[in-house]
């Protein structure tokens, strides 16, 4: 079982497919992550943005740096046995946060998480589904909801330092959309937890969104920074930021 599982995992990574006709630019995505955790209990809350870096000319049309999104989250979470952990919250985003085209996203998430242990090495699988309503400066709101599959590996070298990878598809399964597949982000990363400060995780994150009837994308290779803050302090070098706070 183990080995199929491990077989499925590359498989899920291997087997995305390539987009042209895309617009690409650098950006950054940094977080920070708070969880007090009680007995099989936690309770997180996160904060993320997303930033587009440089300025770009594609086709003659000028791309200028800007803030993309800004997201909110409170997340509680149990633990249902070594291998299951279910979770439900609110969150809450805006896109193009700082120009007269802002969207407000309220959100409601359910979500849960299988994870296969090993010596060194945990594989995580994580189904989320969320409700979505939608505000827009001139124009009437709207809803949808959306499902996401996110398929993860953390692979601890010593006490000091661990390896994390994950890869997150994302499809509209209700409301208006570009394509039911419409977006995909991929990370990879290391941490290190610091005493009395948590822990500090960078690392690269590829972002790929549809973002038009005609299947073209936005990709954003991102400089992805996210600090995490565990009580009590004894979990800090026992457990590693929480997965679910990971893409957003």
């Amino acid at each position: 079982m183990k080995k199929l599982f491990i077989l499925l995992f590359i498989g899920f990574f291997t087997s995305r497919k390539i987009n042209s006709q895309n617009l690409n630019f650098p950006g950054l995505a940094p977080s920070v992550s708070f969880t007090a955790h009680q007995k099989n209990f936690d309770l997180n809350f996160l904060a993320a943005s997303k930033t587009k870096q440089g300025h770009h000319t594609v086709k003659n049309v000028e791309y200028e740096p800007r803030f993309l999104e800004i997201y909110s989250q409170a997340l509680v979470s149990l633990k249902w046995n070594r291998r299951w952990i279910i979770a439900a919250g609110y969150g809450f985003q805006r896109n193009n946060p700082f120009r007269d085209d802002w969207r407000n996203e309220h959100r409601l998430v359910q979500q849960a998480m299988y994870s296969v242990p090993g010596n060194k090495i945990r594989f995580n699988n994580r189904l989320r589904f969320e409700e979505r309503w939608f505000s827009y400066p001139d124009a009437p709101g709207n809803f949808s909801t959306r499902a996401r599959y996110q398929a993860g590996m953390v692979r601890q070298f010593n006490k000091k330092l661990y390896w994390q990878l994950n890869n997150e598809i994302y499809a509209i399964t209700s409301g208006r959309r570009h394509s039911f597949i419409s977006e995909n982000w991929l990370y990879t990363g290391v941490g290190i937890p610091v005493k009395g400060f948590g822990h500090i995780e960078t690392g690269v994150g590829y972002n790929t969104v549809v973002r038009n009837s005609m299947k073209e994308r936005l990709n954003l290779v991102l400089l992805q920074v996210n600090w995490s803050f565990v009580l009590p302090s004894k979990m800090k070098t026992e457990m590693h930021p929480v997965m679910h706070g990971r893409n957003f």
